[in-house]
């Protein structure tokens, strides 16, 4: 995971060489789940390279377990 975080960055440049690739999609993997992030900055800018976050197997995954018939509201 990449996370970068700042509180007065106004430009940041990252160049690729390679392929930056997410973990593989399972029963595991939420929405939530982050692989690269920014957050309070500006003037984000990647350059080169290759990213895959793996769309289509986490895509088919949430198809599937929302597809599942689950109660509305919780049982107690």
């Amino acid at each position: 995971m990449v996370q970068l975080t700042c509180c007065v960055c106004t430009l940041v440049f990252i160049l690729l060489h390679f392929a930056c690739q997410s973990s593989a999609a399972d029963e595991t993997a939420t929405i939530t789940i982050t692989w690269l992030g920014f957050e309070g900055v500006s003037g984000v800018a990647i350059v080169g390279g290759t990213l895959d976050a793996k769309g289509s197997a986490l895509w088919a995954w949430q198809i599937e377990y929302r597809s599942r018939k689950f109660p509305k509201e919780p049982r107690v």
